[in-house]
């Protein structure tokens, strides 16, 4: 589960925070776009990143930055409202297919407010790589996860968004209470989560439960 409800921002809001985020890592010289007809852009950087994605090999040419929120809770990149045909995704990469062929993008980092998974980070990046002639090591997908990751390195972001504001509060979900399950179950051993098993009852008459009662009774008087 994410530190921040980031669903909880505006669109707006997240955007500010994703260029505010790159700004500490790629570098100042990242530059926000207005809200508008923008050619899918949220904000570029021209130039070379300080130590994204590694300060021995950072991006040099023209990175764009791209953000897509969510106002969905509990959110993945492999849900059908992203990956699903002709939705997020799909839309992106034909914007993608054109900045590559006008020459205006050598790098692409896309930020969501969605959980990212090993597999869906692959496919995404596949489907960029194959799609709009890109190498898989120029596209980076960052997730909820790498959002916290980072938040909680450059500490000073969470304050100036009032992301405090937004920490989240104990919540149960369906995959959070699936990783109960499977943690309870490691550590009991299978033996002792047996189905098969009798349960573990004495089973009292109530002829015993009346004389038991009486012999409380009778103990009080006494």
């Amino acid at each position: 589960m994410s530190r921040y409800r980031y669903e909880e921002l505006s669109p707006s809001q997240f955007e500010e925070l994703v260029v505010d985020i790159c700004r500490s890592f790629i570098g100042s010289g990242v530059r926000g776009f207005a809200t508008g007809p923008d050619g899918g852009r949220d904000a570029r950087f021209d130039g070379t990143a300080n130590d994204f994605p590694s300060a021995r090999e950072p991006w040099r040419g023209t990175t764009i930055i791209q953000a897509k929120h969510t106002a969905k809770t509990d959110a993945a990149y492999s849900d059908t409202d992203f990956m699903g045909s002709g939705k997020v995704l799909d839309i992106e990469l034909e914007r993608i297919k054109k900045l590559v062929d006008e020459g205006g993008l050598d790098h692409y980092l896309l930020f969501a407010n969605r959980k990212l998974t090993g597999i869906a980070d692959d496919k995404i990046l596949r489907r960029i790589s194959d799609e709009c002639k890109l190498s898989v090591t120029d596209v980076h997908i960052v997730g909820v996860e790498e959002m916290d990751d980072i938040l909680s390195r450059y500490e000073d972001i969470a304050p100036r968004h009032y992301l405090d504001l937004l920490a989240a509060p104990l919540r149960i979900t369906r995959d959070g209470l699936a990783e109960v399950v499977e943690a309870m179950s490691s550590a009991i051993g299978a033996s002792e989560t047996n189905l098969g098993d009798e349960p573990r009852f004495t089973h009292i008459v109530e002829a015993e439960k009346r004389v038991e009662r009486r012999g409380r009774r009778g103990d009080s008087a006494a």
